[in-house]
């Protein structure tokens, strides 16, 4: 099970393994214990970085996003992901995108 501020979770079927990890914020070594040696894996890759910056966003709404309770970035979940990958992760997909804060190709 994930500790965060939202209920995320870890299953396993048989031998397999999969997680779905989203409104994270921010991630430690308890998260990445908990996301290693899966079969596959939903990442949360909810904005770029600069575009939440400079966008329509009220500030107070930017820095829940930005904060330890809010989303992932796309640096931050591609950090997460360097941190759990091996060679039995079979599939990765993103999720949690924002419309408004990210592109598909911004993510990747």
């Amino acid at each position: 099970m994930m500790r965060t501020n939202r209920q995320d979770t870890v299953w396993s079927v048989e031998t397999k393994s999969v997680a779905v990890a989203t409104d994270l914020g921010k991630y430690d070594s308890y998260t990445v214990k908990n996301l290693k040696n899966l079969d596959a894996v939903l990442l949360e890759a909810n904005h770029d970085i600069h575009m939440l910056e400079v966008g329509g966003y009220p500030y107070y709404l930017k820095q829940r996003i930005l904060g330890d309770r809010g989303h992932l970035s796309n640096e931050l979940s591609g950090q997460l992901l360097c941190d759990i990958l091996h060679d039995n992760l079979k599939h990765i997909m993103l999720g949690h995108l924002s419309r408004e804060n990210n592109y598909a190709k911004t993510c990747l």
